[in-house]
């Protein structure tokens, strides 16, 4: 049996988290390669990559099409190195390899935002990539969604198949807490412009993440969330709100809301943060804000609940099935900036010291199980070897 695994999206500069997802997914399946013993494996790649070495039995296969390489190249490369079963993890699968029967295709689905919050996204990238991934789960053997939320909006907008759609949650690693020295920390910090205490959106500046409500929220709490009190702002005087990322679709409208922040020296933008420096950045914040419009996952969240970091989220249907229950984590209204002002004040409430986020990891250590990396590799490892079963005896 030839396996054939799209790592297209695994060895970008500037990762998201659908690509991180990638990148650590071929990296657990390596890790798991015995479970593909008497199999061949060709990862295919877009053009000259450094990835990590491959064992015995698997390949490296470069694919240069430009703009049309899943649905070009990489539809010739399935021919060329005849696939049997395909994984597709972080983009939409090759159209016409649907209609040669021959060849079975897993397809990860990330989220259905395009059509929760269409007016989030360009009007072509939006046309393109609602094409792509209305097809993609038409022709797929079997999907994989990241969440319940999103298995139940394919099931609505696009009529998908309840039965067709397994649901395995993204995950990382519960056993990978790099020590971070207060010597890293401080370069970290100094590196990106950033001074304690600060609390910290981490992902694209852009509408769907609703980042400019999240400027005007912190604008006002500076403003009079201690006032309303009777009291001044005291140890919270100095806070800063660090955003994250690079810019995004309507970035204009989150610089202007920006600008005209009372607070606005407050306010930092670090640009891409390197993924070496994403944990330490989470990790010292006093908590991690996330109050988008529509998600698939949110893996920024999982992040810093493994690192018992509070976190302010808006009341989404994704964020709560996965978080709902979970010590230090905060609820707001995504559409009010007087709201998710409120809720900035109740996260900073929780307790942020060391031996806080210390016990609540302890706390939600068996929730968090479910969230495991290894865990997520096996269950869609189960997948693969369900294609196998299917294939030989088709």
């Amino acid at each position: 049996m030839i396996i054939g695994i799209d790592a297209s999206r695994a060895f970008g500069t500037e990762k998201t988290g659908v690509e991180k997802y990638s990148r650590e997914l071929l990296e657990g399946l390596i890790k798991r390669k015995h479970d593909f013993l008497g199999h061949k494996v060709v990862v295919f790649v877009r053009g000259k990559v450094k990835g990590p070495s491959l064992p015995k039995g698997w390949k490296y296969s470069q694919v240069d099409r430009g703009v049309l390489w899943t649905q070009a190249g990489l539809f010739l490369g399935i021919l060329r190195e005849k696939i049997d079963v395909l994984l597709a993890p972080s983009h939409a699968l090759p159209i016409l390899a649907g209609f040669l029967g021959r060849v079975r295709m897993i397809y990860v689905l990330h989220g259905m935002e395009m059509w929760q919050k269409p007016q989030c996204y360009p009007f072509l990238e939006r046309l393109k990539d609602k094409f792509l991934i209305r097809a993609s789960i038409r022709v797929a053997n079997e999907v994989i969604a990241v969440s319940k939320n999103t298995k139940e909006q394919a099931v609505k907008f696009l009529k998908a198949r309840p039965d067709k759609i397994r649901v395995i949650y993204q995950g990382v690693s519960l056993r990978d807490r790099r020590e971070m020295t207060e010597d890293r920390v401080q370069k970290v910090l100094a590196l990106y412009g950033i001074k304690r205490p600060y609390i910290i959106y981490l992902g694209r500046l852009e509408a769907r993440k609703n980042v400019a409500k999240l400027a005007r929220a912190f604008d006002e709490f500076k403003k009079f969330v201690f006032y309303e009190a009777g009291r001044p702002a005291g140890k919270f005087g100095d806070l800063q709100l660090v955003l994250a990322g690079s810019q995004g679709f309507k970035y204009k409208a989150i610089q202007k809301e920006i600008k005209r922040a009372d607070c606005a020296t407050d306010i930092i933008e670090t640009g891409y943060v390197k993924e070496e420096d994403k944990a330490i950045l989470i990790g010292q914040a006093r908590a991690l804000i996330m109050v988008s419009l529509a998600e698939g996952f949110g893996r920024t969240v999982l992040e810093a609940r493994r690192l018992g970091v509070p976190v302010l989220v808006s009341r989404i249907g994704v964020f709560e099935e996965l978080w709902q229950g979970f010590e230090g984590v905060v609820f707001c209204d995504p559409g009010s900036a007087r709201k998710i002002k409120r809720g900035i004040k109740k996260v900073l409430e929780l307790g942020a010291g060391e031996d806080d986020r210390r016990k609540r990891v302890q706390k939600q250590r068996e929730k968090l199980k479910e969230f495991d990396r290894e865990k997520a590799v096996e269950l869609i490892i189960e997948e693969i070897k369900r294609g196998f079963r299917i294939k030989n005896f088709s």
